[in-house]
Protein backbone atom coordinates (compact mmCIF):
# COMPACT_ATOMS: atom_id res chain seq x y z
CA UNK A 1 0.00 0.00 0.00
CA UNK A 2 1.13 3.80 -1.17
CA UNK A 3 2.19 6.08 1.91
CA UNK A 4 1.16 9.42 2.04
CA UNK A 5 4.88 10.28 1.56
CA UNK A 6 5.16 8.18 -1.45
CA UNK A 7 2.59 10.09 -3.02
CA UNK A 8 3.35 13.89 -2.05
CA UNK A 9 6.89 12.48 -3.26
CA UNK A 10 5.35 11.61 -6.72
CA UNK A 11 3.14 14.94 -7.16
CA UNK A 12 5.88 17.49 -5.83
CA UNK A 13 8.49 15.60 -8.64
CA UNK A 14 5.46 15.70 -11.36
CA UNK A 15 4.63 19.19 -10.69
CA UNK A 16 8.01 20.50 -11.14
CA UNK A 17 8.57 18.36 -14.01
CA UNK A 18 5.70 19.34 -15.65
CA UNK A 19 6.63 23.10 -15.09
CA UNK A 20 10.01 22.53 -16.45
CA UNK A 21 8.76 20.74 -19.63
CA UNK A 22 6.22 23.91 -19.98
CA UNK A 23 8.67 26.24 -20.06
CA UNK A 24 10.88 24.51 -22.14
CA UNK A 25 8.25 23.60 -24.89
CA UNK A 26 8.08 26.76 -26.22
CA UNK A 27 11.38 25.79 -28.24
CA UNK A 28 9.69 22.37 -28.93
CA UNK A 29 6.25 21.72 -30.73
CA UNK A 30 5.12 19.67 -28.12
CA UNK A 31 1.46 19.51 -26.92
CA UNK A 32 0.62 19.99 -23.05
CA UNK A 33 -1.09 16.59 -22.98
CA UNK A 34 1.84 14.44 -23.98
CA UNK A 35 3.99 16.64 -21.33
CA UNK A 36 1.68 15.39 -19.01
CA UNK A 37 1.84 11.66 -19.55
CA UNK A 38 5.70 12.37 -20.34
CA UNK A 39 6.01 13.90 -16.80
CA UNK A 40 3.81 11.59 -14.77
CA UNK A 41 5.88 8.53 -15.70
CA UNK A 42 9.36 10.17 -15.21
CA UNK A 43 7.64 11.23 -11.91
CA UNK A 44 6.91 7.32 -11.23
CA UNK A 45 9.82 6.02 -12.16
CA UNK A 46 11.63 8.88 -10.13
CA UNK A 47 9.47 7.96 -6.88
CA UNK A 48 9.96 4.58 -7.29
CA UNK A 49 13.73 4.49 -7.88
CA UNK A 50 13.68 6.66 -4.36
CA UNK A 51 11.79 4.74 -2.78
CA UNK A 52 13.85 1.30 -3.43
CA UNK A 53 17.35 3.07 -2.99
CA UNK A 54 16.33 5.41 0.23
CA UNK A 55 14.93 3.43 2.37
Amino acid sequence: MLGLAWLYTFLAIWFFAFVIARLLSRFGKTHWKDEVMITCAQAIIITAMLDFFLP
